[in-house]
């Protein structure tokens, strides 16, 4: 288990281009992930809300930090109760929905997400 498990936000744009390229898509709406091993031995996020579909930069903000809030609770949960994820990864989620969202919402599809790139990809 990883107590002090720490995240870091994935920053270059270079490596989000990289992840979008060569990474592994898997999609629960609203939300579609990419991820992929890196080799810094640390869990990397980036988060991306679509200025097509939120004009105002508030709107955006706030559903990027829904987006954060959400993998935060659903990581630490899901950390804590099983072992078989892994630490290496870059994360990109993608808010793909319309409407502002709600963090319950979120938390569904980041949990789903989740399970499912630690079951179907075998990472442990």
């Amino acid at each position: 288990m990883y107590p002090h498990l720490e995240i870091h936000r994935l920053k270059s744009s270079e490596q989000i281009a990289r992840l979008v390229k060569t990474g592994t898509a898997k999609k629960k709406f609203p939300i579609k992930l990419f991820f992929q091993e890196n080799a810094v031995s640390e869990l990397r996020i980036a988060v991306v809300a679509s200025k097509r579909i939120f004009k105002k930069a508030v709107d955006r903000n706030k559903v990027k930090r829904l987006l954060r809030e959400a993998f935060r609770l659903e990581i630490r949960a899901f950390t804590g109760s099983t072992n078989s994820f892994q630490v290496n990864l870059d994360l990109l989620f993608i808010y793909i929905g319309k409407e502002m969202p709600s963090l319950e919402s979120l938390r569904k599809s980041i949990a789903s997400l989740l399970l499912s790139i630690s079951t179907k990809s075998k990472l442990n």
